[in-house]
C-alpha cells in the first residue's frame, strides 16, 4: 500500500468516524428534546381537559419519535462496531504492507457501505427531528390557561397565575381589560365596577420577587420600587431605614451608607417607594457586579404588616457567576383594588375573562376562564350596619345638628351623600327638601397638611348644616333618615361599605337662638301697682 493510499484510507476512516459522532450528538439532542416534550405533554394532560382521541394522538406521536430514535441509535451502534472492525483490519493490512487490488476493492466497498449506512442513519435522525418539531408545534398551539388565583393578606390585590407567559393583545394597556369589560372581579357575588380597580398589570420582565411589580434605577441617585399593594399610610420610612429593615447590598457587602433617605412616590399603581442615594453612589455602583435591594418587612403604626422583598439589579456585564433567579414576570396577572374594595376575610372571590385581549408567548389568545381566588385577606369582614350613638342634638347656632356614629364612617360616602335622605320636622312641620348640606372643610387635615385625612379616613362625628329657618330655643325637633337606594351608593356607610341603619330621633335642642317676641299680660292687683307677666324671661335695660 502506497503512502497516498494509506493517507486516503486514514482520511476515509476519520470522516466516517466524524459523521458517526455527529449523528450520535444529534440523536442525543433529539432524545433530550423528546424528554422535554414528554414533560410538557404530561403537564398539558394534567392541567387541561383532554379527550381520549387527543391523548391517543399525543401518545402515538411520542411513540413514533421514540421508535425513530431507537432505530437510529441501533444503526449507529452497529456502524460504530463495523468501523471499529474495519479499523483493525486496515491496521493489520497496513502492518503487512501489501494489499492486492481485490483487497483494495473490498476495503473500498466496505467503507462505501458503512458511509451509506451512516447516511441512512442520518435520515432516520432527520425524521425523528421532524417529528419532534411537529410535536413542539402542537404544544405551542395550546393557549395559555389560568391555573390559580390568590389574594394578598392585605386584601388590596389579586394575583392570577397562568401556565405560560402572557401579554396584552398588540401591546394594549392591560387596564383596557377593565374598561372594555373583558376582565371582571366578583366579591360575594357582586361585580366590582371600574372605579373599584386601581390597576391591572404584570410584573416587569426582570422582576424575580412576586411581591414586586417593578424596581428601577435611574443611573444616578434614585431607585424606585413598586411593591404590590403598597400604601404609605402609617408606614414609618425613617424607622425602616434606621433599624436596618431596609437595606442595600453591593457585591454582597452591606452599604446602607449609600442611602440618603427613603420616602413614598406616586406611580402607575398608586404608591411606591423612592430611595434617594448619596452623591457618590453612582461611582460605587459603576463597577458593581450585583446590587441587591432588600426590605425585611415591618409593622405599620396600626399593627398591620408590610410585606418584605428582595430584588437584584444586574447593572454591569461583570456580574458574579451563578444562575440568576427566574423572573416571576409575565406568567402572572395582578389586579390592584381600590381602598373601598379591599378584600375582607372569608369573602368569596372569583375573576372572569371573556377572551380576545390577552395572548401567550406563542401568540395564541388566552382562553376565556372563570378562576376562583383563594382569599387570604387577614382583614376582618365587617358586616354590621353602623348606628347613631348617644343623643343627636341641635347645635347652639340653631343652624346645624350633630350626629355621632357607633363606628368609623367613610369620608367618601359623605361626599357623595344624598342629603334628601334626611327629613327634619320642626314643631310638626317638615322642613323644605334639599335644605341640608355637609361642609367638607370639617374633614380637612391639620394646617399645612391638606391631604389628611386620606380619602377614606375614619370619621365618627358629623355636623350637618340646616339651610332653612334657624331653629330656636324650645322648638320641638324630630330627625329621620332612610336610605333611598339600599343597593346603591347614595347613603352613609362605614369604612367597610355597610349602610348606616335607618333611624328616627327626637333631637335634643341646644339652640341659643330666640327670634320670637315674648307675650305679655297683666295680673289683677289691689290697685296700688300693675303686675306684668311674660311668656319667657325678659331682660331689663335701664336708662
Amino acid at each position: 500500500m502506497s503512502q497516498d493510499e494509506a493517507d486516503m484510507w486514514r482520511s476515509s476512516f476519520e470522516n466516517a468516524n466524524a459523521d458517526l459522532a455527529n449523528a450520535q450528538a444529534q440523536r442525543d439532542n433529539a432524545q433530550a428534546e423528546l424528554a422535554n416534550l414528554q414533560v410538557a405533554y404530561d403537564d398539558a394532560l394534567t392541567e387541561r381537559d383532554m379527550s381520549q382521541d387527543e391523548a391517543d394522538m399525543w401518545r402515538s406521536s411520542f411513540e413514533n419519535a421514540n421508535t425513530d430514535l431507537t432505530n437510529a441509535q441501533s444503526e449507529l451502534d452497529s456502524k460504530n462496531s463495523q468501523l471499529n472492525s474495519l479499523q483493525i483490519q486496515y491496521d493489520d493490512a497496513l502492518m503487512q504492507a501489501s494489499m492486492s487490488q481485490d483487497e483494495v476493492d473490498m476495503w473500498r466497498s466496505s467503507f462505501e457501505n458503512a458511509n451509506a449506512d451512516l447516511a441512512n442513519t442520518q435520515s432516520q435522525l432527520d425524521n425523528a427531528q421532524a417529528e419532534l418539531s411537529n410535536l413542539q408545534g402542537r404544544l405551542d398551539a395550546i393557549p395559555a390557561k389560568a391555573t390559580y388565583g390568590w389574594s394578598e393578606s392585605s386584601g388590596d390585590s389579586i394575583t392570577i397565575e397562568f401556565d405560560q407567559s402572557i401579554t396584552a393583545n398588540q401591546g394594549d394597556d392591560l387596564s383596557s381589560l377593565i374598561s372594555n369589560n373583558s376582565l371582571t372581579v366578583y366579591v360575594d357575588g357582586q361585580q366590582l365596577d371600574s372605579a373599584d380597580i386601581r390597576y391591572v398589570a404584570t410584573p416587569a420582565p426582570h422582576i424575580t420577587d412576586h411581591r414586586l411589580l417593578d424596581l428601577s434605577y435611574d443611573g444616578a441617585e434614585k431607585i424606585q420600587i413598586a411593591p404590590v399593594g403598597f400604601s404609605s399610610a402609617g408606614f414609618d420610612f425613617n424607622q425602616a431605614l434606621n433599624n436596618n429593615s431596609f437595606r442595600l447590598r453591593v457585591d454582597g457587602i452591606e452599604r446602607n451608607d449609600l442611602i440618603q433617605s427613603i420616602d413614598s412616590v406616586a406611580n402607575a399603581y398608586g404608591e411606591g417607594i423612592e430611595v434617594t442615594l448619596i452623591a457618590g453612589a453612582a461611582d460605587a455602583f459603576s463597577n458593581a457586579g450585583d446590587i441587591q435591594v432588600m426590605f425585611d418587612g415591618m409593622n405599620r403604626a396600626n399593627g398591620s404588616w408590610v410585606e418584605g422583598f428582595s430584588q437584584n439589579l444586574q447593572l454591569n456585564s461583570n456580574a458574579p457567576a451563578g444562575t440568576a433567579p427566574a423572573p416571576v414576570g409575565m406568567g402572572t396577572l395582578i389586579i390592584g383594588l381600590a381602598d373601598n374594595a379591599t378584600l375582607k376575610s372569608n369573602q368569596t372571590v372569583f375573576v372572569t375573562y371573556n377572551g380576545g385581549e390577552l395572548r401567550d408567548s406563542s401568540n395564541n389568545f388566552v382562553e376565556s376562564f372563570t378562576q376562583v381566588v383563594q382569599n387570604t385577606s387577614s382583614l376582618a369582614n365587617d358586616l354590621t350596619n353602623p348606628t347613631i350613638s348617644g343623643s343627636p342634638s341641635i347645635n347652639p347656632d340653631g343652624n346645624s345638628f350633630q350626629l355621632k356614629f357607633s363606628e368609623d364612617i367613610s369620608k367618601d360616602s359623605l361626599t357623595s351623600f344624598d342629603t334628601n335622605q334626611f327629613k327634619l320636622f320642626v314643631d310638626g312641620v317638615e322642613q323644605t327638601a334639599s335644605s341640608f348640606s355637609i361642609d367638607p372643610s370639617q374633614f380637612a387635615g391639620p394646617v399645612g397638611d391638606p391631604g389628611a385625612p386620606a380619602a377614606d379616613a375614619p370619621i365618627n362625628e358629623l355636623t350637618v348644616q340646616i339651610n332653612g329657618s334657624t331653629i330656636e330655643v324650645g322648638q320641638n325637633v324630630l330627625l329621620s333618615y332612610a336610605i333611598n337606594d339600599p343597593n346603591g351608593s347614595t347613603g352613609i356607610t362605614d369604612t367597610s361599605g355597610n349602610n348606616l341603619a335607618n333611624f328616627t330621633y327626637q333631637l335634643d335642642n341646644f339652640s341659643a337662638k330666640d327670634y320670637t317676641a315674648p307675650e305679655g299680660w297683666t295680673d289683677p292687683t289691689n290697685g296700688n301697682f300693675i303686675r306684668f307677666g311674660f311668656s319667657e324671661n325678659v331682660a331689663h335695660f335701664s336708662d
